[in-house]
């Protein structure tokens, strides 16, 4: 699994370790396609703005070099156009971060954990 959220890693790490699955964090569009070409991943974490592209362009890309993978996008309060969008786009899922806790392992695990 790779992470690009910007939230505490600390945080992300403590809800994600129970799945016993790699974690990758980085902090750039162009680094997270370079992890994905070189490796398996279950899914990719992203927010909807990174500071070298935005979700939508990260998704088109990481779906250039590893079809099929699945990218969930972490919004700050989402607008409902936004939310549409980034599914429209080939997002696997869109939590927002202020319910952080409840939307990631149910949508996570069975990426990760194949339930």
């Amino acid at each position: 699994m790779l992470c690009l959220h910007q939230h505490d890693e600390l945080e992300i790490g403590q809800l994600l370790g129970v799945l016993r699955s790699p974690i990758y964090y980085c902090s750039s569009g162009r680094e997270a396609i370079a992890i994905a070409r070189a490796g398996a991943l279950s899914c990719v974490l992203t927010p909807l703005r990174l500071p070298d592209t935005g979700a939508v362009k990260l998704i088109r890309a990481l779906h250039r070099v590893a079809p099929g993978l699945a990218v969930i996008v972490i919004v700050d309060s989402p607008g409902i156009s936004e939310a549409v969008e980034v599914m429209r786009r080939g997002a696997h899922a869109v939590i927002d971060s202020r319910t952080l806790n409840a939307g990631l392992l149910h949508h996570v695990a069975p990426l990760v954990n194949g339930w």
